[in-house]
């Protein structure tokens, strides 16, 4: 059976993506499962912060994470963060967590992200998975000592991240789809400059591009 991982952008699993975040910290946070789904639903995006991503066994959901801009209070000044990973509990024990976790440096490379950190009571676990160990840290909050890891975001110096902006998911680089009045002619159109991809975006009304990455060797 296949395990994937790949970013969420649609509704398809909201409800049980919501089911599992309220029952982990919703429902001890005392907050509505309502105010879950909204923090849930627009953690979806396709080309900004927050980003959620789903690990899939043969199509199914089984678990996630989640790169977010703020997770830890006492620490508003490191960012992005790695927060809210998860595996559905009849899943685990059958490799899950490890496919989740190796999924991390190539997707937050994907996001265009250049570090990222996480927080956990876990000793010993992320390290394995190539995060660097800053310490221990007072989160305020129960438990209140946990561990402090962060990850550096790099790519061989041989490889180069190009990206192509549409308005879904492109696995691999198509010249058909590309429109034969272009400027330059029919293609598929891709830039270094994650910044620039999404400027150059001019999605119909009411949707929001979605930026693909293709590393080239």
């Amino acid at each position: 059976m296949e395990l994937t991982v790949r970013r969420i952008t649609d509704a398809a699993d909201l409800d049980k993506m919501t089911a599992w975040m309220y029952e982990w910290w919703g429902r001890a946070d005392r907050r509505p499962a309502e105010a879950v789904r909204a923090f849930m639903a627009h953690s979806l995006q396709a080309v900004r912060l927050p980003a959620t991503y789903g690990l899939y066994r043969d199509g199914c959901l089984v678990g996630m994470y989640q790169f977010t801009l703020e997770d830890l209070f006492v620490r508003p000044d490191i960012y992005p963060w790695l927060a809210n990973v998860y595996i559905d509990p009849a899943e685990r024990g059958k490799g899950c967590g490890r496919a989740l976790l190796e999924s991390v440096k190539r997707c937050a490379a994907e996001a265009g992200l250049k570090e990222i950190f996480l927080y956990t009571h876990h000793a010993n676990l992320y390290d394995k998975f190539g995060w660097e160990y800053l310490g221990e840290i007072d989160t305020g909050t129960e438990p209140r000592i946990q561990h402090l890891y962060r990850m550096e975001i790099s790519r061989p110096e041989e490889s180069l991240l190009l990206y192509h902006t549409a308005p879904g998911e492109i696995p691999e680089p198509d010249v058909r789809r590309g429109r034969k009045n272009a400027d330059l002619g029919q293609g598929f159109y891709t830039t270094p400059d994650r910044d620039f991809a999404l400027r150059w975006a001019s999605p119909r009304p009411g949707e929001e591009p979605r930026i693909n990455a293709y590393e080239l060797d």
